[in-house]
């Protein structure tokens, strides 16, 4: 019936959740320490330093012309791709 059917999947995930010997969901895991070397334990909270290093984007003249030059190129193409669209429909009805 369907009571020992949920039954045994609930054994199935207690008895899981018992061998590993700590939650199922990971966001539950306690935080691993970041002076932990076991290369198991891949989760670690990162390191400010690492923020830091990243290189700020900013919003400067040269990046603004890349980006039309980017838009002006997909403009480019997306009119040359309607336009073999429409000779390939022109074609078919030959």
């Amino acid at each position: 019936t369907v009571r020992s059917v949920v039954q045994d999947v609930y054994n199935y995930w207690v008895q899981k959740r018992s061998k590993l010997k700590r939650p199922l969901l990971r966001k539950y895991w306690p935080v691993t320490s970041s002076n932990d070397t076991n290369p198991h334990m891949v989760f670690r909270p990162r390191e400010k330093e690492k923020y830091k290093l990243r290189k700020k984007r900013q919003n400067d003249m040269d990046s603004y012309r890349k980006m039309k030059q980017l838009r002006s190129d997909f403009d480019r193409v997306r009119t040359l791709l309607t336009l073999v669209k429409k000779r390939e429909e022109i074609n078919m009805l030959k």
